[in-house]
């Protein structure tokens, strides 16, 4: 999971930069700019008790891959009709097992067979 997480990041940062270098838009330098925090986002949970795992991880990246560099940074929201509502659909399954997962993180009582149900994947 490591290895996939850091292709991840590494495809985003260069793939941010490539728009940076030859599709610069001077009014989009913020959106290209911002991929920075978004990536180190979970970098900063290692500290908190709120550790990552790397199926948790793996699907923070995914989702920040398809929502903020293939929607943001490809302008993919601005040319497609149909990929907004795609990601929020993604995200709201997203946000399902985000749920599951502090809810599992917080040891409360029986939700944990729940969660494990779910993410035996």
């Amino acid at each position: 999971m490591k290895k996939i997480n850091l292709l991840m990041i590494v495809s985003m940062i260069i793939g941010t930069l490539y728009y940076v270098v030859f599709k610069f838009n001077s009014d989009r330098i913020l959106t290209y700019l911002a991929i920075i925090p978004v990536i180190i986002a979970p970098l900063v949970l290692v500290k908190s008790k709120f550790k990552l795992r790397g199926k948790e991880l793996c699907s923070y990246y995914i989702f920040v891959f398809m929502a903020y560099f293939i929607g943001c940074v490809v302008n993919l929201y601005n040319t497609t009709n149909w990929y907004d509502v795609f990601v929020h659909f993604c995200f709201g399954i997203f946000s399902f097992f985000a749920g599951l997962f502090i809810i599992d993180r917080l040891d409360i009582g029986k939700v944990n067979l729940l969660y494990r149900v779910f993410l035996v994947f």
